[in-house]
């Protein structure tokens, strides 16, 4: 007879927590990059005139 131990699996806790954004950037905005441990800007930045992008379609027609 052969026995063999196997440690038990699942999936792993999430450690962050996430949230979905959506924006419409259409006038001068600022930004930052954070390193979350030691909350170090790592970028930043200023956009004083941003391109226009061009509407999906799909979502034209239900945002007149």
């Amino acid at each position: 007879m052969t026995a063999f131990g196997m440690p038990g699996g699942a999936m792993p806790r999430l450690r962050w927590t996430t949230t979905v954004v959506e924006a419409v950037y259409d006038r001068p905005f600022g930004f930052l990059a954070l390193h979350r441990h030691s909350r170090l800007v790592l970028a930043a930045g200023w956009v004083t005139d941003p391109e226009p992008y061009p509407e999906d379609p799909r979502y034209a027609e239900e945002y007149p």
